[in-house]
């Protein structure tokens, strides 16, 4: 499952990378990978699998310099503690980006958005939803021409209980 993720994520990419349409430099996409750092209660975490990193990409849209629209998807399969246990975890959210300064290479942002999860524990007929809330901080670093690498670090919560936190880190191309 997790190779025909990755493989998508390519076949992604590749598609948007040859849209004409994205030659305004408005647009960038990257490969991401996460890591869910949950919080020990069972009853208000996000994922059971015992080492949660997450794989997938992130499409981003600027609106103006100072403010973008991003879309990421990523998911993770592994085992959790629980007896014979398996977990398969799909997440997708929707965030708002505002940069309020740009340093040299660096462009630091703050990030807030809403996270749909959707998981499904030792192959159940039902999967659990979730819709969540998500803020962090982070950067994009500009690398060679329009490669740029991003790194961020978020904490989750469903309006009342910490969920729990994660960092991420992007590899991508700037339109």
């Amino acid at each position: 499952m997790l190779t025909k993720s990755f493989n998508l994520t390519v076949v992604l990419l590749v598609v948007f990378s040859s849209m004409s349409f994205a030659q305004d430099g408005k647009w960038s996409v990257a490969l991401k990978s996460s890591y869910f750092g949950d919080q020990s209660d069972e009853s208000y975490c996000m994922t059971s699998i015992d080492d949660p990193f997450l794989r997938g990409f992130y499409v981003r849209y600027s609106l103006r310099p100072d403010f973008a629209l991003q879309f990421v998807t990523e998911s993770l399969n592994g085992k959790t503690s629980e007896k014979a246990g398996e977990e398969l975890n799909i997440q997708a959210s929707l965030s708002t980006l505002v940069y309020p300064i740009k340093v040299w290479k660096f462009s630091p942002y703050v990030t807030y958005g809403l996270i749909w999860v959707q998981s499904n524990r030792n192959n159940e007929s039902k999967s659990n939803s979730e819709l969540n809330f998500q803020t962090g901080i982070g950067t994009d670093i500009a690398l060679l021409g329009n490669l740029i690498c991003s790194a961020e670090a978020k904490i989750y919560s469903d309006g009342w209980n910490y969920l729990g936190w994660g960092p991420s880190f992007g590899f991508g191309y700037k339109f």
